[in-house]
C-alpha cells in the first residue's frame, strides 16, 4: 500500500474560521467531494486538542492546544488534515505539533511529507510568528532526504491588491 510514481490525486488547502459551529464538517466534506480533494489541510479550526475523527467517506486529524493570550481568556489557531478514507491506507503516520503546525506522512515510491502551517495574522506579536518558523525549521529539517515535503497552509501574508480577476474573489 504505498503510493505509485505518476499516481495523481488532489491535495487543498483551506481556512475555514472555525469548524464547531452545526454543519461546517458536513460543508466541507461535501466540497471535498464535488471537487474531488483527497487530502485537505485545514487552518484556524479552533479545536484546541490533538484528535482523530472517523466520519463516514473522510478521517479528520487535529491539533491544537489552549493558549492563554493576553488579550483574550482562551484563544486557540488550530491546525487538521481531512483524508479521503480511500487515502487512508497511504498514511504512514500524522504528528500534530500544535495549534500551529501538523505533519502528515504518507508512504510511498518515495515517502512525501506534507506540512500544515497556520501563521500568527498581523495583529500578533513577532515573537510569536518567529515560534512558528522556528517550528517550520525543526520539522523541515528532519525531512531532509526523506522524500518530496510539501507545505502548505495560511501564512497571513500582507497583499497590496489583487492582480487579476481570479485573485480578486480571495484576496483580502
Amino acid at each position: 500500500n504505498r503510493i505509485r510514481i505518476g499516481k495523481t490525486f488532489k491535495i487543498a488547502t483551506l481556512n475555514t474560521k472555525g469548524i464547531k459551529r452545526d454543519g461546517a464538517r458536513e460543508e466541507i466534506e461535501k466540497w471535498m467531494k464535488e471537487m474531488d480533494i483527497m487530502i485537505l489541510a485545514l487552518q484556524e479550526t479552533r479545536i484546541d486538542t490533538n484528535s482523530r475523527e472517523s466520519r463516514g467517506e473522510y478521517t479528520w486529524y487535529m491539533s491544537g492546544e489552549i493558549k492563554i493570550i493576553a488579550r483574550e481568556d482562551n484563544y486557540t489557531a488550530g491546525v487538521g488534515f481531512v483524508i479521503n478514507n480511500k487515502y487512508i491506507k497511504y498514511l504512514e503516520d500524522v504528528i500534530p505539533y500544535n495549534d500551529r503546525a501538523i505533519q502528515l506522512k504518507l508512504k510511498g515510491t518515495c515517502n512525501i511529507n506534507l506540512i500544515n502551517i497556520y501563521m500568527p495574522p498581523a495583529n500578533r506579536t513577532e515573537k510569536e510568528r518567529e515560534v512558528v518558523y522556528k517550528k517550520l525549521d525543526e520539522i523541515t529539517s528532519k525531512t531532509k532526504g526523506k522524500g518530496p515535503t510539501y507545505i502548505m497552509g495560511d501564512w497571513n501574508a500582507r497583499m497590496q491588491k489583487h492582480q487579476n480577476k481570479e485573485e480578486r474573489k480571495v484576496f483580502g
